[in-house]
């Protein structure tokens, strides 16, 4: 009976060990093809940038889930895993911008656009494309902003100008 239970244990850890190692392989995936990547480029990562990245970029983290890294999509937040490469019906990131889940719908603000959740559906389905881990989302906002005069003459960024000192004749402090 000892023996069963032990068997049955150790067959228990091997499992879940490679359950848990399954994403890890998924994210370190490289072989993607020129026209994946360009898709990715053209497509998502604007996407991502412009209507994600405000909540779940570098800088914010809700729900602890960060699109900034297929690695970081694939692991996911507190939901889960946000996309299941291959299979956008199983993905959260879709039910997301479906709004077909009352307690899940992102962007919170504003529904994207059909052809937007039809380019994510059609990403998930090439396998969720990424060029590289090292790449880390830059893709250049669409509002981004401008520098004003004001900003420019912020004490900061203003030049170094060295002060004048009095002029002194030997040394004054006693020892």
């Amino acid at each position: 009976m000892k023996g069963a239970r032990f068997h049955l244990a150790a067959l228990m850890v091997i499992g879940g060990l490679a359950t848990m190692a399954l994403p890890l392989g998924l994210a370190e995936r490289t072989d993607f093809s020129p026209e994946g990547i360009q898709f990715f480029e053209s497509k998502i990562r604007p996407l991502l940038v412009n209507n994600c990245h405000e909540c779940h970029g570098n800088e914010k983290h809700k729900g602890n889930l960060l699109l900034n890294s297929r690695k970081t999509i694939l692991r996911g937040g507190d939901s889960g895993a946000a996309i299941v490469p291959g299979d956008p019906a199983k993905s959260l990131l879709i039910e997301a911008v479906k709004y077909t889940n009352s307690d899940l719908e992102m962007p919170p603000k504003k529904k994207l656009g059909k052809q937007a959740v039809a380019d994510l559906e059609q990403w998930i389905r090439l396998g969720a494309p990424w060029p590289s881990e090292t790449a880390l989302v830059t893709a250049k906002r669409e509002h981004g902003f401008s520098i004003t005069d004001e900003d420019r003459d912020y004490w900061a960024f203003r030049p170094v100008k060295h002060p004048r000192l009095a002029k002194r004749n030997g040394n004054q402090a006693p020892i």
